[in-house]
């Protein structure tokens, strides 16, 4: 899927209803001669849609996903990297993410999510993090968010200091070691940590992490 407009730039929207969960294993791309032509998605429906290419996403238009479940595909020991690289948004009461091997898997899966991530306040969304690797994002907004960490391995880094929202760390059967490694940590949210948690790492080279 790509934007094909020739003339001014401009950003064409994409709107997915996502009734069941299903997987994509296009590529999605902005312009491919450089006319600042952009793709950007909307997601919305109770399923959960899969990006799974075989060649890396290049949209740089956005997503917004609403009331709905984006899943990053299961990359395998590489960079290959399919959110896109633009704004992601999540509105409603039940949207999630997930990351590559964010169901528990031991294979050594790697998802560098890099997007800037918008959580409004009023909102709620869930991240199921990674086997392995880090959730790298800049968090912004007030809403509420639940980060379940689904294998022994993931980890948060990136700027969360702006969020404002109350963020609730949870676990399950085959995860639940989180490793903070958040530039200057939670210092406006409250951060719930449930017993099944176990955090490691540091904050901005002190083992102190400032929670708000």
């Amino acid at each position: 899927i790509t934007n094909s407009a020739t003339s001014a730039p401009t950003t064409n929207v994409i709107t997915l209803l996502n009734a069941a969960s299903t997987t994509y294993n296009g590529l999605i791309a902005d312009h491919a001669g450089g006319t600042g032509a952009k793709i950007g998605l909307f997601v919305t429906g109770p399923g959960t849609l899969t990006l799974n290419p075989a060649n890396n996403n290049t949209f740089s238009g956005g997503m917004v996903i609403s009331n709905s479940g984006v899943a990053f595909g299961n990359v395998l020991n590489g960079s290959l990297y399919s959110p896109g690289t633009g704004l992601i948004t999540l509105l409603g009461t039940n949207t999630s993410l997930y990351m590559a091997g964010s169901g528990g898997s031991t294979t050594p899966y790697y998802t560098p999510l890099t997007n800037m991530v918008v959580l409004p306040g009023g909102q709620t969304a869930s991240i199921y993090g990674p086997s392995r690797g880090a959730v790298g994002c800049t968090l912004l907004g007030a809403g509420t968010l639940y980060y379940n960490s689904t294998y022994v391995r993931d980890s948060i880094s990136g700027d969360w200091s702006a969020f404002t929202g109350p963020i609730i760390l949870s676990g399950n059967a085959t995860g639940g070691n989180i490793g903070l490694n958040v530039t200057n940590g939670f210092p406006n949210s409250f951060v719930t940590i449930n017993t099944n948690v176990a955090l490691y790492g540091t904050v901005a080279g002190t083992p102190t992490i400032p929670i708000g």
